[in-house]
């Protein structure tokens, strides 16, 4: 969808149009009962557009959102502040460790008001590649971080220990995600949902 040159990045409006003619594309039969995962750069993190998402939940369509999250200063705080033991090895979407790359969760060090319930933080950090573009956080850090939000389905089971996948390219769709572990010491909430799909517990 063409807008103009001086369109705001962050226009909830935009992406909640371009939005409407994805999901009208979708077959009544998947469109309508099955789980889809809706997937953004950090512009389409605005909590209007989050929120609509969400809404769709009323009208039959199951859609959850796996977004990126613009990295500010109280985000860098709380990678900060993360200890040593909250990282985990990531994976890669075949199930492979990810040389270099760790997950941890910020959800509960991160202001999420305004942002619908059961919104989690995520953040991966990996070695960066030669010619990466680094932030001066990445350069103090020797760290590249990427942030998301994600608001993955409820599970039925639990597990103890948490990996997440790394997806390549973006998926659209999902009919089932697995288990999220119990909240941790670091993390105490066990209200928030499951772990997105492409995560996995050993």
């Amino acid at each position: 969808m063409l807008r103009p040159g001086n369109a705001g990045a962050n226009t909830a409006a935009d992406h909640i149009a371009v939005l409407e003619q994805a999901l009208a594309q979708i077959p009544d039969a998947h469109r309508h009962g099955t789980g889809i995962l809706i997937r953004t750069d950090s512009a389409g993190s605005a909590k209007a557009f989050l929120t609509h998402l969400r809404s769709l939940r009323s009208h039959g369509i199951h859609t959850f959102f796996s977004v990126g999250c613009p990295v500010t200063e109280p985000v860098r705080r709380a990678i900060r502040a993360l200890p040593k033991h909250v990282w985990h090895p990531a994976l890669e979407q075949d199930g492979s460790l990810r040389t270099g790359a760790e997950v941890a969760e910020l959800t509960g060090l991160v202001d999420l008001d305004g942002y619908p319930d059961g919104t989690r933080i995520i953040v991966r950090r990996e070695r960066p590649h030669p010619g990466a573009q680094l932030s001066l956080f990445d350069l103090d850090e020797g760290m590249r971080h990427q942030v998301f939000l994600t608001d993955p389905p409820t599970a039925k089971a639990h597990c103890s220990t948490w990996k997440s996948a790394t997806a390549r390219t973006p998926a659209s769709r999902t009919a089932s995600a697995a288990a999220r572990p119990p909240a941790s010491a670091a993390f105490p909430r066990d209200t928030s949902p499951s772990t997105p799909p492409g995560w996995s517990c050993p």
